[in-house]
């Protein structure tokens, strides 16, 4: 059977499948008017009888109410299945919107604050408190929420048989200047003398409990080995002489837009040190104004 095209907006369907008594416990119904699209709310704090509104407009009745009156006598009257109640979404269903939005954010820590924060009561704030703090993931958060509502649009007007032919509005975001962002430490390495690897694990591992990890095939020929710690790592790398301009020891960054971090380091005068390539990543080095060793980095793929 065919399906019947209606322009139902999408955005204001899940936003009244999410609405249930206001403040005062007072209720309001939303319908979805099954010719035009539209959805209609009916109830609230209202001076007449949304279930009996009567055949004339109350005297007595505000003038911001005709049209909240003329909705509730269109319901009132219905024989024929022109509007349908919209079904309510559960609390928890909002949650769970969260909780998947959670399971997506790459940043470890990040994501482990908003697991804390959607954990136990006060969930939406806590959660709302903890995006504020990254623009990109509220952002992101803003998109994922609403396109996940809307399925919920979608699928109940699947269950009516009929396809929405509504289009969301295009928004025209101004063209705004680019702004490097460092996202979290990636690793960071020490030195122990060369061929002291042995030592180094004895004590790292055996003694200070860390697990060791494999380094890339690419890498192993220049010794020294790995640790993880938490969700960060270590590197043991080694060397001989204390000439600082030399040094392996550096804090590697992970960044975004790696490509356009080259062109303004390179348009400020900092010579960039290619990286011996690693699978999985895109990354390079640069030494700082006092000889330290910098690394930038960005997983691909």
């Amino acid at each position: 059977m065919a399906k019947k095209k209606l322009n139902v907006d999408l955005d204001a369907l899940a936003e009244a499948m999410e609405q249930g008594d206001n403040m005062l416990g007072i209720e309001t119904t939303y319908y979805l008017d099954n010719v035009t699209g539209e959805i209609k709310a009916v109830g609230g704090d209202l001076s007449f009888d949304v279930d009996d509104p009567g055949d004339e407009f109350p005297e007595d009745a505000n003038d911001w109410e005709r049209v909240p009156w003329e909705d509730a006598k269109a319901v009132a009257d219905d024989t024929r299945g022109r509007f349908i109640e919209v079904d309510r979404r559960e609390t928890h269903d909002a949650w769970q919107v969260m909780a998947d939005f959670v399971t997506e954010v790459t940043d470890p820590h990040l994501r482990q604050r908003l697991e804390r924060a959607i954990a136990g009561k006060g969930a939406f704030r806590r959660f709302k408190d903890e995006l504020y703090s990254d623009k990109d993931v509220k952002e992101k958060w803003f998109a994922f929420e609403q396109e996940t509502k809307r399925e919920w649009a979608r699928e109940w007007l699947e269950e009516l048989e009929i396809e929405s032919t509504w289009s969301p509005p295009v928004v025209k975001q101004k063209a705004a200047d680019w702004k490097p962002k460092i996202i979290c430490l990636h690793h960071a390495q020490i030195t122990v003398p060369a061929g002291q690897e042995a030592a180094a694990r004895e004590f790292y591992c055996n003694v200070m409990g860390l697990s060791e990890i494999e380094k890339p095939k690419a890498l192993q020929a220049r010794g020294g080995l790995w640790l993880r710690v938490g969700d960060l790592q270590v590197h043991i790398g080694t060397e001989t002489g204390g000439d600082r301009s030399a040094t392996k020891s550096h804090l590697a960054y992970q960044v975004t837009d790696i490509a356009k971090w080259r062109d303004r380091l390179e348009k400020a005068g900092v010579k960039i040190l290619d990286s011996v390539a690693i699978p999985g990543f895109e990354r390079f080095e640069f030494r700082d104004p006092f000889g330290n060793r910098v690394e930038l980095i960005q997983p691909v793929g």
